[in-house]
This record gives structure tokens, C-alpha cells and sequence, in this order.
């Protein structure tokens, strides 16, 4: 991932562990009152502003560190600023949806709890199973970049010769699933194959957050250069 993605994909995710914190000692604050009054502090605090207010900025951060790098994803002239910007847009909508939802959840989580007697141990590994995690903002991070960069070489691929292969990279290790083994071991193949044969992967991948991406192959280059 680069630099200035993974900045911010940093930062979002230290909004999340923040997070994660507050609502643990807003917890240790509820437990001991009684049912109804938990009920009324949740509500006078509103939990939801407070989950929203504190990773929102992050998230600004992360979509504005999009923006200031589709420049050096995107060839000049080869996707509109406007194609990216558009990705940029839907992408950071899932996060948008994912805070909502994190921050209706703890929310519902700190009530139960509280109003159950959990222990604060208790709860906090319950925290760590709910919402959105750290991890996931990183991984959330790193799938929309890619994206946005097979976007790209797709676009690149369509105004190509017909006759120019590709082949499938990244690792071929123990996550690996099938979907992208099989296509591993495809070997070159022409945009027009690829599309016939593994539909959609020039731009999605084998599968949400996938290491692997399709790439010109070199005997392609050479075959050309020896002719």
C-alpha cells in the first residue's frame, strides 16, 4: 500500500482503538446505576455522536489522502479525475456505513451489558467483537487503493492491442483460496481471454481485500521485440 494511504489507513485505525477505549470506561462509569438510569445517560451522552465525532476526522483524512494520490496512480489522460474521485466517493461510503452501524451497536452493547452486571473484562472482549475492528480498517483501506489501481490498468488493457497478454500476480501462499490459484496458473493471457475466462477479476480481483492483480506479461514484450 503506499505511503500516503497507508498514513492515513494508520490513523483511522488509531481512532478505532481509541474508540474502542472510550466506550470501555463509559461502561465502568453505567454498570453500578440502575437499569433505568443507564438507559437515561446513554441518551444524554447520545454515544452515537460521540463514536461518529471521533472517527469521522479520521476519515476525512483518509479520503483526502485518496484524492491527493490519484495523480500518481492514474497515467495522465488515462482515467478522468472524475472516474477516480467518483470511486473515492463510493469507497469511503462503506466506511461511512460501517461507523454507523459500530456506533448503534456499542451503543446497544454498553446498554445490555451495563443493565447484566457484566465485568469490565467481559466487556471489553466483547468491544473487541464488535463494530469495526482496527484490522478491518486497514484491510478496508488497502482493497479500495487496489481497486482504484486495477481500475486503472483495466482502462489501460481496453486500448491496448488485442494480442497483448497478461498474467496473473501475487503470492501464492497458504491464503490463497482457489479462485486465484486457478488463475495463477492460467499463465498469459490476452484481456479478451481474461474476461472470457475470469470474468470482472481485471478489476475486482479474486476476491474482496486480494493481493493479486493482473499485469502485462514480459513474454509478451519480448515475443515482440524478437519478431
Amino acid at each position: 500500500m503506499s505511503d500516503y494511504a497507508d498514513t492515513a489507513a494508520k490513523r483511522f485505525q488509531s481512532a478505532i482503538a481509541e474508540m474502542q477505549k472510550r466506550v470501555g470506561a463509559l461502561f465502568v462509569t453505567l454498570r453500578d446505576l440502575p437499569a433505568d438510569e443507564i438507559m437515561v445517560q446513554l441518551q444524554a451522552l447520545d454515544v452515537r455522536a460521540t463514536i461518529t465525532g471521533l472517527l469521522e476526522p479520521e476519515l476525512a483524512r483518509l479520503q483526502a489522502s485518496y484524492a491527493a494520490g490519484l495523480e500518481l496512480i492514474a497515467p495522465s489522460g488515462v482515467v478522468s479525475g472524475e472516474v477516480l474521485e467518483g470511486l473515492v466517493r463510493m469507497e469511503m461510503q462503506v466506511y461511512v456505513d460501517r461507523i454507523g452501524t459500530t456506533a448503534v451497536e456499542l451503543q446497544r452493547l454498553i446498554a445490555q451489558s451495563a443493565i447484566a452486571g457484566m465485568s469490565e473484562a467481559d466487556f471489553a472482549a466483547s468491544v473487541l467483537k464488535t463494530g469495526m475492528q482496527p484490522y478491518q480498517a486497514n484491510a478496508l483501506a488497502n482493497e479500495s487503493l487496489r481497486k482504484y489501481q486495477r481500475v486503472v490498468k483495466d482502462q489501460i488493457a481496453q486500448s491496448a492491442p488485442p494480442d497483448k497478454l497478461y498474467i496473473y500476480e501475487g503470492p501464492n501462499d497458504d491464503k490463497t483460496d482457489d479462485y486465484c490459484l486457478e488463475m495463477l496458473a492460467a499463465g498469459p493471457l490476452t484481456y479478451e481471454q481474461i474476461e472470457s475466462q475470469f470474468p470482472g477479476t481485471f478489476t475486482a480481483g479474486g476476491h474482496f481485500n486480494c493481493r493479486h492483480s493482473w499485469e502485462p506479461s514480459v513474454r509478451s514484450d519480448q515475443d515482440k521485440r524478437a519478431a
